[in-house]
């Protein structure tokens, strides 16, 4: 489209492409996993040769857990049901990561406090070329690194964890935690918390910590939802409660779908194109929104129209504006 981009122009962001996910923060490549997951998972076709070694090694994984399944005596039709129900569960908890970054790029609260920790961290992170990894431990004590302060690490974690994230891409990249089963421990001691096996820090403050002994389990009569509803009564979590739905007015239809879409509108636009080429005289963004909904129809097979988009987009924009 010569109303967004030149020929010379589409030719570098193909070659862009085909080198990283996202692009480059502090001479590093960073990409977005759970957008970046779809194209290993799905039926999307590959976009370069990165993708299609990933998606080999995506089926090589998934072949050796079939094989597992065969050991254990599952016959083909169990194997296939395996392998279907984990890519579904893959996909909901994906989609569910990609609209709690569309909701917090959007939050006031989030960007507030987040450009508050920028303030304090943003000549670590410039001399470290990036951020610094969530403290790691196999056993369950924490295990804080050597580069920074203590104190200056836990205000880092103790951030991440208040808002659910696993790490920041970049600052405009939040990356929201998966949800993690028999991979959590309950910390025996003078602080009654769950605890990550990772790093020994405590995830309450980032999510529900639910224990469910055996006898929860016989049938699907209690929801998750119900044990968080019960358990906000006595201490609804404030800052997300927006996207929560939790006891707010709050637009029904705005769905994962429309968030994920929210999403890569704002990594494409917001982010790159409109940065690099939004001065032009020949910029439109109705030539975005038409190309952007081609886009949507090509790798999720969807039949949508420029309209949609462009509601998203000002939606995208309100928030990004809001105080």
């Amino acid at each position: 489209m010569p109303d967004l981009m030149t020929e010379e122009e589409e030719a570098f962001e193909y070659e862009l492409a085909e080198v990283t996910e996202g692009g480059f923060f502090h001479q590093r490549r960073f990409g977005f996993p759970p957008l970046s997951q779809r194209f290993y998972t799905d039926t999307v076709p590959p976009r370069s040769e990165g993708h299609k070694r990933v998606r080999e090694a995506a089926e090589s994984i998934r072949g050796m857990l079939a094989e597992e399944q065969r050991a254990y005596g599952a016959n083909e039709l169990e194997v296939e049901k395996f392998q279907n129900d984990r890519m579904e569960y893959d996909k909901k908890v994906r989609h569910r990561q990609v609209a709690y970054a569309a909701w917090l790029v959007t939050d006031p609260l989030f960007r507030r406090e987040r450009d508050i920790l920028k303030k304090g961290w943003a000549a670590t992170v410039n001399e470290r070329h990036g951020f610094p990894d969530y403290p790691r431990s196999m056993v369950g004590e924490s295990a804080f690194g050597s580069d920074e302060s203590r104190e200056q690490l836990e205000e880092y974690i103790r951030f991440l964890q208040r808002w659910g994230l696993d790490k920041f891409e970049t600052w405009d990249l939040p990356v929201p935690m998966g949800m993690k089963v028999d991979h959590i421990l309950y910390k025996i001691g003078s602080e009654n918390t769950i605890t990550d096996v990772r790093n020994g820090v405590g995830l309450n403050e980032a999510g529900l910590g639910v224990f469910l002994p055996w006898s929860m389990l016989r049938d699907d009569g209690i929801s998750v939802r119900q044990l968080a509803e019960h358990s906000w009564r006595v201490d609804p979590p404030e800052h997300v409660r927006s996207w929560l739905r939790y006891r707010v007015n709050q637009d029904s239809n705005w769905n994962y779908g429309r968030y994920e879409k929210m999403m890569q509108i704002y990594r494409y636009l917001v982010l790159a194109l409109q940065p690099r080429y939004g001065k032009k005289k020949t910029w439109r963004l109705t030539s975005f929104d038409r190309a952007i909904t081609a886009f949507f129809q090509n790798t999720a097979g969807e039949v949508g129209d420029d309209e949609n988009v462009r509601r998203i987009r000002q939606r995208l924009f309100k928030g990004l504006e809001s105080d």
